[in-house]
C-alpha cells in the first residue's frame, strides 16, 4: 500500500480525496493509455471504499485491457461478492473468460448477465460469441421491434421454447426485406431487391 500511495504521489495524484474522484482519475488515465495509473488510481478508490462493487469493476475492466487477465478476474469476481446481482460485472467477467479462451465460465458469465437484466442488448450478444467460440450455433434471441428480448423462463427446468433454428430465421428476415423493398416505389423486380441486399 505504501509503494502505491508513493507511486500516486509521484504522479500527481495526491489531490485526490475521494473514492470518485479516484475513479475518475483512473478512468482519465485509462483513456490516455496509462494502464499503471489507471489501475492505481482505482486500487485506491477501492482501498478507500472497498464495499462499492463498480470501482472493482472499472479496476476488473482496466486490469483486462491492460492485458492483465487473472487480476481482472479476481478484481470482478470482488466486485460480484458484494453485489451478487450487479450485470456489468458478469458480463466483464465473461468477456474477461472469453478472451482468455475459457468459454464454459463466459458461458454462464453472460447467460446470468441476461437473466438479471432481460431487457439488455450487451449480454444475449456476447453470449451469442461465446457459443460460437465454442463450437456451438448461437441461440437466436426473439426480436420485437428491432430490440433484442429474454425470456428468463428458459432457464425453468422442464420448460422447453421453440427457437427457430438461424436458417429460418434468415429466410423471415429475408422476406420481410424483399416485402418492404416489393412496397415501397422501387423497381420490384427480384434482381433490384438483391442488388440492394
Amino acid at each position: 500500500m505504501a509503494a502505491l500511495l508513493a507511486w500516486a504521489i509521484g504522479c500527481g495524484m495526491v489531490g485526490a480525496q475521494t473514492p470518485a474522484e479516484w475513479r475518475q482519475i483512473g478512468l482519465a488515465r485509462r483513456g490516455q493509455g496509462d494502464w499503471p495509473g489507471a489501475i492505481a488510481a482505482l486500487e485506491m478508490a477501492t482501498t478507500q471504499e472497498p464495499q462499492n462493487p463498480t470501482s472493482y469493476v472499472l479496476l476488473g475492466w482496466t486490469q483486462h485491457l491492460a492485458g492483465q487477465s487473472a487480476p481482472a478476474a479476481r478484481s470482478l469476481w470482488q466486485a460480484i461478492a458484494r453485489q451478487p446481482t450487479h450485470v456489468e460485472a458478469f458480463q466483464a467477467l465473461g468477456i474477461v473468460y472469453l478472451v482468455r479462451g475459457e468459454v464454459t465460465p463466459a458461458i454462464w458469465s453472460h447467460l446470468w448477465a441476461a437473466v438479471l437484466n432481460p431487457q439488455g442488448e450487451i449480454a444475449p450478444y456476447n453470449l451469442s460469441l461465446a457459443y460460437h467460440g465454442k463450437g456451438c450455433r448461437p441461440w437466436l434471441w426473439p426480436t420485437v421491434g428491432g430490440r433484442q428480448r429474454w425470456s428468463p423462463k428458459i432457464l425453468t427446468p422442464g420448460w422447453l421454447w421453440p427457437w427457430p433454428t438461424t436458417k429460418m430465421a434468415i429466410r423471415r428476415r429475408r422476406a420481410r426485406l424483399y416485402k418492404r423493398h416489393v412496397n415501397s416505389n422501387k423497381a420490384s423486380t427480384i434482381r433490384g431487391f438483391v442488388e440492394r441486399i
